[in-house]
């Protein structure tokens, strides 16, 4: 029985390590369980063996490609000469031929056409011009004549004789039925394809035809830039007609900011705050706007009729002590000093306060910091009659756990990361000349930290400030003040008619602002 299959074109599946073999059968040994083929092809290539013996153990999957009568045709028909022209051939021809042949599963026409399973023999195929295989069974004729093989369109290209210059065309729905008795008049060839091979090889001897003797000479790229006047030529554009109004800088349009409006709005009223009587000073905001300064006198009858209609004092101090409080720890550093991982080097600030409403104020901003985890010392002196403000703020730092001193020697003797001023009033000038007074401001003048001034005097403080906050409406304080800012209480409006002020809030969207 093994006999039989002697001689057949076949294709033999080896799995992935292996690969595939495809070839003619020249031989099977049943003892062995081997095969062994001939003019062998692996995964497409050209094998250097002559034969190659295949174990069955190794086989995943054996196909049938031909038959020994069909294989017979196939491996002992000779080769033709090509009658190509030598220009033809170097257009349409590869560099180098295809190492890969590829042997189709089922037998097909010479010509490449099936019609309804017989086999038609067309001239082509007379000729001895062998067609090239596809790897599987096309599923219709309109698929066969898809793959045409690569020698018999290059013979197509030919010039073609009287008789065989035109191929009618004919309509796929019908070319199953017609197919077999017209198959040897068909012409399969047009001359589209003819004078399209020429016309390729005609642009490529026009682009390739130059000799190479005109490419040695070498471009002068210094002669033909001593051509170009560039001094002369800039010259004419800077002194020409329109060129200051025409630069291409000035014909940009207009671009905004993100927080800036497209339309154009009202213009502003930059002096919003109008005082009675003349300001000896006025300062501006970061917006632009205009804030006078007031006297002591002004100042103390606002904050008397913000106190009759009940606005006391103690509401003055939170607020202000709320805004100081905040203002210190932007100075310090912000989150980056009080912060949950940076407890090790919490900063440190001292308070230094004195007997009246502004050491009040300082007690306050105190506590108000010592809430937020800052380390901070309170240095207020003991007085038989202290200012009930005073004493009020004092019984709740009590509360906070801050340190709180009556003796100047027990201030901190290392370095400080601020120092706050609340020693000044605008109505007790006369502690200056205190002891407790003087030895502070000697303790505070040996200290390289940064001074906050809190509502100083006209007189300006006993030592230089680098920052002041005011409250309410400025003072027109003097330059040992430092970078005066001013803080937001929250009096209404109100509260300003009554002593003759038109007010208008600078704050924005702020409670305090820096003034310039």
């Amino acid at each position: 029985m093994s006999v039989e299959w002697i001689g057949c074109v076949v294709s033999i599946d080896c799995g992935t390590a292996l690969g595939f073999f495809q070839g003619q059968v020249t031989s099977i040994d049943p003892s062995e369980q081997t095969v062994t083929i001939s003019q062998s092809y692996r995964n497409g290539v050209k094998s250097e063996f002559d034969k190659i013996t295949i174990c069955a153990r190794d086989i995943v999957d054996l196909q049938i490609l031909r038959t020994r009568d069909q294989a017979h045709d196939i491996v002992n028909k000779a080769a033709t000469p090509s009658t190509l022209s030598e220009e033809t051939k170097k257009s349409v021809l590869p560099k180098c031929a295809s190492p890969v042949k590829v042997i189709q599963a089922s037998g097909i026409p010479k010509t490449g056409f099936i019609d309804g399973g017989r086999i038609g023999n067309g001239r082509n195929g007379d000729k001895g011009i062998s067609p090239r295989l596809s790897p599987a069974h096309p599923a219709n004729s309109k698929q066969a004549r898809k793959s045409p093989s690569v020698a018999q369109s290059r013979m197509e290209r030919t010039a073609p004789t009287p008789e065989k210059e035109f191929r009618p065309r004919r309509n796929s729905a019908s070319e199953n039925n017609r197919r077999a008795p017209d198959a040897r008049q068909q012409k399969p060839s047009t001359p589209k394809k003819m004078e399209r091979a020429n016309r390729r090889g005609a642009q490529r001897e026009d682009c390739f035809s130059a000799p190479a003797e005109s490419f040695l000479m070498e471009f002068d790229f210094e002669k033909n830039l001593a051509l170009f006047d560039k001094k002369a030529v800039f010259e004419e554009i800077e002194n020409g007609p329109g060129s200051d109004s025409e630069r291409p800088a000035d014909r940009r349009p207009a671009k905004y900011r993100h927080d800036e409006n497209v339309l154009p709005s009202q213009p502003t009223d930059l002096k919003q705050i109008r005082v009675p009587c003349s300001s000896s000073a006025e300062y501006r905001t970061d917006a632009g706007l205009v804030v006078p300064g007031v006297t002591p006198e002004l100042r103390c009858r606002l904050l008397e009729a913000a106190e009759q209609v009940g606005f006391s004092t103690d509401r003055l101090g939170e607020m202000f002590g709320r805004s100081a409080a905040e203002m210190v720890m932007q100075l310090l550093g912000g989150s980056h000093r009080l912060d949950p991982k940076n407890e090790h080097q919490l900063p440190t600030v001292v308070f230094l306060c004195g007997p009246h409403l502004q050491g009040a104020l300082g007690v306050n901003c105190a506590r108000q910091l010592a809430n937020h985890g800052a380390k901070v010392v309170v240095f207020a002196p003991s007085f038989m009659r202290m200012n009930q403000s005073l004493e009020t703020e004092l019984k709740l730092l009590e509360t906070t756990g801050a340190q709180r001193t009556t003796v100047v020697k027990e201030l901190p003797s290392g370095p400080v990361d601020m120092v706050v001023n609340a020693l000044d009033s605008h109505e007790h000038g006369h502690l200056r000349g205190q002891p407790w007074y003087i030895g502070t401001v000697a303790w505070a003048e040996g200290q390289r930290a940064p001074c906050l001034a809190l509502d100083p005097s006209t007189d300006g403080p006993a030592f230089q400030a680098k920052w002041s906050l005011g409250l309410v409406l400025p003072l027109a304080l003097p330059a040992s003040c430092g970078q005066q800012y001013l803080c937001d209480v929250g009096i209404p409006n109100g509260v300003f008619s009554k002593v003759g002020v038109d007010y208008s809030s600078p704050f924005c969207h702020k409670f305090c602002i820096p003034l310039h």
